[in-house]
C-alpha cells in the first residue's frame, strides 16, 4: 500500500463530538485525544470524502462503481473498501511543543465555548429550554494519511477531485462551523 498525505485547513470554529458535556457549563464537548488534543477520527475523514466523490458520480464525473470501489458498499458490512483513512490531527511539531508540561495554557487555548438559543417565531423571545453551549476548536491545520494500493493507484486521482470538494467538517458544518479547505499532498507512508 502507499500513503497519500492529506492536509486540512480548518478556517473557523469546529467541533467534533465526544458524545459528553460538562455538567451545566457545556453540553458538547470536543473529541480530544489522550494528551487532550482534537483530531478528526478516519472514519468520519472516510465519509466527508466518500461524500465528495458520490457527488462526482451524480454528477457524471467519475464511474458509478467509483464509490463502492474505493469506500465499500453501505449496508452490507461486508465490503470496507479498499482505503484505509488514519485519524487527522496535529502536525508532529505542533503536538511535540503543545505536549510539553509547561504547555498546559497552550492546550486549553485551542478551546472557546459559544453558546446558541432558539428564538420563539411567536413572542421573539428565547424559546424555553432551547439555551445550549458548545466547546468549539479553535481553526488549525490538521494532518492525515490516506493509503490505497500500489497498483492501481487511481484512486489518488479520484481523491484529487474529490478532497477540494469537502468544505466544511463537524457539527453545525452547513451553520458556518468547520470551514474547510483540504489537500492531497505528496510525503505519504507507504506500508
Amino acid at each position: 500500500m502507499i500513503g497519500k498525505k492529506l492536509t486540512i485547513d480548518i478556517l473557523s470554529y469546529w467541533h467534533i463530538s465526544s458524545g459528553h458535556g460538562r455538567g451545566g457549563d457545556v453540553d458538547a464537548l470536543v473529541l480530544k485525544d489522550t494528551d487532550g488534543l482534537p483530531y478528526l477520527p478516519g472514519r468520519t475523514l472516510k465519509g466527508l470524502i466518500r461524500e465528495a466523490v458520490q457527488l462526482c458520480v451524480d454528477n457524471g464525473h467519475l464511474d458509478a462503481t467509483t464509490v463502492a470501489t474505493w469506500f465499500g458498499s453501505q449496508g452490507d458490512g461486508n465490503e470496507s473498501g479498499r482505503l484505509v483513512f488514519d485519524n487527522a490531527g496535529l502536525p508532529s511539531a505542533e503536538k511535540t511543543v503543545l505536549k510539553a508540561t509547561s504547555a498546559a495554557e497552550l492546550i486549553d487555548g485551542l478551546y472557546e465555548t459559544v453558546a446558541a438559543t432558539r428564538i420563539d417565531s411567536d413572542t421573539g423571545t428565547a424559546a424555553k429550554t432551547s439555551l445550549r453551549s458548545m466547546e468549539v476548536t479553535v481553526p488549525m491545520t490538521l494532518e492525515s494519511i490516506i493509503y490505497g494500493p500500489s497498483d492501481p493507484d487511481d484512486w489518488i486521482d479520484v481523491l484529487n477531485m474529490a478532497v477540494p470538494l469537502v468544505r466544511a467538517l463537524g457539527v453545525n458544518r452547513h451553520r458556518g462551523l468547520g470551514r474547510c479547505r483540504m489537500q492531497l499532498m505528496d510525503g505519504g507512508n507507504d506500508q
